[in-house]
Formats: C-alpha cells, sequence, structure tokens
C-alpha cells in the first residue's frame, strides 16, 4: 500500500541489525492508534525502548503486552487512551512520562510492570481502571493531580496500587 511507511529509529532490539531495527512496525504516516497486530510476537521480547510518533491518540488493549525487555516509551504528546492491559507483564518498564492529554488509562493498563517505581499522573486524566497498578511491587510512588485528592483508600485498592505505595498530590 503507497500510503504505507517504515518509521525508522521507533524502537531498540538489540539482536536485531540497526538498519532493520523497526522495519517490522509498519505504520501509515496519518496512524492515530497501535495495536496489538503492529508488534509480531517473535520480536516482543527484544523490544527495550520505544518511541511512538505523534499523531497516535490510543494504545489499545494489549498492544505491548509481554514485551518483557521494554524499559522505557517516548509517548506522543496527543496520546488520551492507554487499552486494558496495554504494558502487562512489561517487566522491564521502569519508567514512563504519560503525556498530558492523557485521560483514560484502562484496566489492568500496567499489570505486573514489576520495575516501575514512580508514575505521575497528568492533571487532564479522569478514569483509572481497576487494577490498573496491580503486581508493579517496586512502584514507590503515585504522582496524582489535585482531582484526586478525595480518592480514599477503597479507591487506591480499586486501581492496584500496592500497600507500601504512597500517593502525592
Amino acid at each position: 500500500d503507497e500510503k504505507q511507511t517504515f518509521i525508522y529509529d521507533i524502537c531498540v532490539m538489540p539482536d536485531i541489525p540497526e538498519e532493520m531495527s523497526a522495519a517490522f512496525f509498519r505504520l501509515s504516516p496519518d496512524i492515530t492508534e497501535v495495536t496489538e497486530e503492529m508488534i509480531p510476537l517473535e520480536v516482543r521480547c527484544d523490544i527495550e525502548s520505544l518511541k511512538l510518533p505523534e499523531g497516535v491518540i490510543s494504545i489499545e488493549d494489549a498492544t505491548f503486552a509481554d514485551c518483557h525487555s521494554l524499559s522505557s516509551i517516548d509517548l506522543p504528546f496527543g496520546l488520551q487512551t492507554i487499552g486494558g492491559f496495554a504494558f502487562g507483564r512489561c517487566y522491564a518498564l521502569s519508567s514512563m512520562n504519560l503525556p498530558d492529554g492523557l485521560q483514560v488509562i484502562d484496566e489492568e493498563a500496567f499489570k505486573y510492570c514489576r520495575s516501575l517505581k514512580r508514575i505521575e499522573l497528568p492533571d487532564r486524566l479522569q478514569q483509572i481502571g481497576r487494577r490498573a497498578f496491580t503486581g508493579c511491587t517496586a512502584l514507590e510512588e503515585i504522582v496524582a493531580p489535585l482531582s484526586f485528592m478525595g480518592k480514599d483508600a477503597d479507591y487506591w485498592r480499586f486501581v492496584g496500587k500496592p500497600d507500601h505505595t504512597s500517593v502525592v498530590c
């Protein structure tokens, strides 16, 4: 298809030659969502970092699930939704900057991200799904916007906050 293009420098995979490092990730220039089908199973465990292009507003359910080596991801400014289990079992994911426009973190979005230490929720965030942070055993701090200040302990249990994790506004 003529509209499709290969976007290079989108990911780092150490076991694949640099010139081919992103050739598998086929995106059209006007892409607005990233889906599980875009990432072949045979390369999932090799991806160490990602930079998603501007224009992406949605990461669909299970898109990066089981990318065990993924340690960092650069999300586009206009991202609005992170789907359910989108980063599930990304064991190495240690850092992530959530963009200001993010409105929804769906259920189990970061489930079992065992290396994630801190997450700063953007001011425009409206919804966090149940068990979004379940199994994030290294999570020390959630920085929440002021609109979340009145949330009680039951709410934070609902979203899967580990007991040892502090929430600050």
